[in-house]
């Protein structure tokens, strides 16, 4: 292939496929370079000399294309960056983390609140709301009822822990 054919090419088809970019919400950095690995991407799939021979609206459709695709792909991984799609993963094995969800501190507290909570509650939704605050039960999907009746003992054992305890739990947990 002619380089010289192959520069007038990318020359002619320049500064419309930056402005495309542009107008897709490129900075001017990231304009040129996606640009840049279009030109680059034809050459190295060797199909800039079947598209230089091509009509011209046949080339501006081509180019057009494949800058949208790879704007577009540029803005998907940047998006999986942020939701953590590249995140690199630690393993826990290496760190040290306590295996109990409450720290040793708070247990006579929480024990205190548990029985408080057994007296305030009728017996019928002790027992079957029970299971749940002490994470016995199984997980499976409940009645609208039992899930509100579960919240609020949560809420109310939440209360009775923060009123029985010498440091307060973090408010809106």
């Amino acid at each position: 292939m002619d380089s010289d054919l192959t520069n007038d090419f990318c020359r002619t088809h320049w500064s419309r496929l930056y402005s495309l970019a542009r107008q897709r919400g490129c900075d001017p950095h990231s304009a040129e370079d996606a640009v840049q690995e279009v030109f680059l991407s034809l050459v190295r799939r060797q199909k800039i000399a079947d598209l230089v021979v091509a009509p011209l609206a046949q080339q501006q459709t081509h180019l057009a294309v494949s800058l949208r695709c790879r704007i577009a792909n540029a803005i998907r991984d940047q998006h999986r960056e942020k939701r953590g799609g590249m995140a690199v993963f630690v393993s826990l094995d290496d760190l040290d983390i306590a295996d109990e969800r409450t720290p040793p501190a708070a247990l006579p507290d929480l024990r205190k609140a548990l029985e408080a909570l057994r007296k305030e509650m009728k017996p019928d939704a002790w027992s079957k709301l029970s299971p749940a605050l002490l994470g016995d039960a199984p997980c499976r999907q409940q009645t609208g009822a039992y899930r509100v009746a579960l919240c609020r003992a949560r809420r109310r054992l939440k209360q009775l822990v923060n009123e029985a305890s010498t440091f307060p739990c973090r408010a809106g947990r």
